[in-house]
């Protein structure tokens, strides 16, 4: 089943020049967490290997990567 709670366009993950990745949550109707803390709208948020991306109400990305 999808998740019914996740916005069209919900999120951008974005790779950097730099290597790091920022994840930003772009007008969703419910909203984004990361590590379990919601994040503010239009606002890039480091992230990296190891943290946990929630989108809606179930649907959860652990990110997993040595190098980007």
């Amino acid at each position: 089943d999808l998740d019914d709670a996740v916005s069209s366009r919900h999120a951008i993950l974005t790779l950097r020049p730099d290597g790091s990745l920022v994840l930003r949550d772009i007008g969703s109707s419910n909203g984004t967490m990361v590590n379990g803390k919601e994040i503010a709208i239009m606002v890039d948020i480091p992230i990296a290997s190891g943290d946990e991306i929630t989108l809606g109400h179930w649907t959860r990305i652990i990110l997993r990567a040595d190098k980007y």
